[in-house]
């Protein structure tokens, strides 16, 4: 609520999708009644299924220089009506196939590329027009703590970066990795580092980097998962129901996100205000038929 009735500073021109915006081939809208759910991002095309308009507009305007293909926070698009978050579609969209090829010469690209694509439908499809506000809003700033930085500078050795669409702050696959922990490594700027922390689900705000740190770092990053309650351990905490067995499983053992980052990183996340960008839905209607 803080986010939503926080004073605007200033807003500026809406984006808009013109005749050069990078656009599908071929574009399919249906809603949804399945109740499955997913997302998919390849070379050649946008695939989704049961997700609603909203998430297509955190998708479309996430940050131009996010390479991780991560949608904006759900509270930082704002406004238009409830069946945005509501309703759901299935939408497959193709590129061009001459396009293809250039978006695999140039894979850092992919996300921003899809992202515009994607406004051009939702222009085209959802006749959505929206407008960019800051806001000066509670945030997290990302500082250097006391005993300073415990980072290298890029690491010759360390060339991978997650790939596109790929979100690093989910459990693990890798067998190397302990249980109930998240282990990442990459080289990243400290904005976005900030940005990704703003994504994790033990962060309830955006994070803003206000370390003064330039240039990419190496991220080695190791801590305890968070569970979220399940229906049955919160209805047990409350003292209702008839609960079998209300002891919620114990934690994995291991430093919290915010720990991790400050002992590990040398970092500290601290609660402040700071400017935040919002999209501010203007117009938007239910989907043209195919």
């Amino acid at each position: 609520m803080a986010l939503l009735n926080a004073a605007q500073i200033y807003a500026q021109s809406p984006p808009t999708a013109s005749a050069a915006s990078p656009s599908f081939k071929f574009v399919s809208v249906k809603p949804n009644w399945s109740g499955v759910i997913s997302n998919f991002m390849f070379w050649d095309r946008y695939a989704v299924t049961g997700k609603t308009a909203k998430f297509l507009i955190e998708f479309a305007y996430m940050r131009s220089d996010n390479r991780y293909g991560v949608t904006l926070r759900d509270d930082l698009v704002v406004e238009g009506p409830g069946w945005v978050n509501s309703r759901t579609f299935d939408v497959d969209a193709k590129v061009e196939d001459s396009q293809v090829e250039q978006l695999k010469q140039h894979p850092d690209h992919l996300a921003d590329q899809m992202r515009m694509r994607v406004q051009s439908l939702l222009a085209d499809r959802f006749k959505l027009r929206v407008r960019r506000e800051t806001r000066e809003v509670p945030v997290y700033a990302l500082v250097v703590a006391k005993c300073g930085p415990k980072l290298l500078h890029t690491d010759p050795e360390l060339s991978d970066r997650f790939a596109p669409g790929v979100f690093p702050f989910q459990p693990p696959k890798n067998p190397g990795c302990p249980a109930g922990m998240v282990c990442m490594k990459s080289r990243m700027s400290m904005a976005e580092m900030a940005f990704l922390l703003s994504r994790a689900p033990e962060t309830e705000r955006p994070v803003i980097d206000q370390t003064g740190l330039e240039g990419e770092y190496v991220i080695d990053l190791q801590y305890r998962h968070r569970h979220r309650p399940t229906a049955m351990v919160s209805a047990a905490a409350r003292g209702g129901g008839n609960i079998a067995n209300p002891t919620p499983p114990a934690p994995p053992s291991g430093p919290s996100l915010f720990e991790a980052v400050q002992k590990q990183l040398g970092l500290k996340v601290k609660s402040t205000k700071g400017p935040v960008e919002f999209i501010v839905i203007e117009h938007v209607e239910m989907p043209t038929d195919n």
